[in-house]
């Protein structure tokens, strides 16, 4: 695939832009996270057949709002949040310097301005959902990787991630740390956005798999001419390699699969994305549960 400087800026602007209008609509952001949420909860419960309440679970790529782990942590489980980039659970000055120097100074740019300007409607909205005042105090976040976790062996009841695992390079690595962290009776639920559908190139334009007359990515860019090339790392890997990565260390319990952009889809561009099939491009996010093998 390739790129040029030209299509890169035009990304870069037109990304920064769509990420502006992305945070502008926080009350619709804050309630699709809450619902969510209760999928994750519900699939930890049901799984567990148990509460949330003081239960250890782990986030891997928690991100700078962390709604998910900070959800948990209200419902009474003892939260621990992992993340390369360094995430400060409150908005003070001290936290910012060390998020600049982690971080470097585009993100801690985008993070500055988010928490300045959004996040506050934001976390209004999300405490409305969840009928009371957010508690962010005792929230465990921590800077590590999630292919080399600094826990002991058999140490969380659940583990989950939304949308992460795509951008780790050693997706095995990744899955083999978070079983053993897992106690043996507990159980992960890892959703990915894959990488050859609609919106897998990460682009802002495609995020919500709608055509808008006024965006000038076409549909699948990041696998025909790639012109207007995202601005982090994605491993590329398919839903076969994924599984193939998921069976090798631990015991799968459920797949569920998420469909997008069927109706954009043309017999040209499945020729121009030859190696991929229709599946493989219409299927937007993969979610596996899986537990532990009993030797592991």
């Amino acid at each position: 695939m390739k790129s040029t400087s030209s299509g890169f800026e035009k990304s870069r602007l037109y990304s920064y832009f769509a990420l502006l209008r992305h945070f502008g609509r926080n009350i619709e952001l804050a309630e699709q996270e809450y619902r969510g949420f209760l999928d994750i909860l519900e699939c930890f419960e049901s799984r567990s057949s148990r509460s949330a309440n003081d239960a250890r679970v782990l986030e891997i790529g928690c991100g700078q709002r962390f709604a998910d782990l900070l959800l948990f942590h209200n419902a009474g489980a003892r939260v621990t949040g992992i993340d390369l980039d360094y995430v400060a659970p409150r908005f003070s000055a001290l936290e910012m310097v060390r998020a600049w120097r982690a971080n470097g100074f585009e993100r801690f740019m985008k993070t500055a301005i988010r928490r300045a300007f959004f996040d506050p409607s934001y976390y209004r909205a999300l405490a409305r959902c969840c009928g009371g005042k957010l508690d962010f105090s005792g929230v465990d976040i921590r800077r590590m990787s999630a292919c080399d976790m600094a826990f002991d062996d058999n140490t969380f009841d659940f583990a989950y991630s939304n949308a992460v695992f795509e951008h780790i390079e050693h997706v095995g690595d990744a899955w083999r740390e978070m079983m053993r962290v897992l106690k043996p009776s507990g159980h992960a639920r890892i959703g990915i956005h894959l990488f050859p559908s609609l919106s897998g190139g990460h682009h802002m334009a495609w995020m919500d798999g709608k055509h808008s007359p006024k965006n000038p990515v076409p549909p699948w860019d990041h696998l025909r001419e790639n012109r207007y090339p995202a601005h982090l790392y994605m491993n590329g890997l398919t839903k076969e390699q994924y599984l193939t990565c998921a069976t090798e260390h631990s015991d799968i319990i459920d797949i569920e699969y998420m469909h997008q952009g069927e109706e954009l889809l043309t017999e040209d561009i499945l020729r121009e994305t030859e190696g991929y099939t229709r599946e493989d491009l219409t299927t937007h996010v993969m979610i596996i549960t899986a537990r532990p093998r009993p030797s592991q």
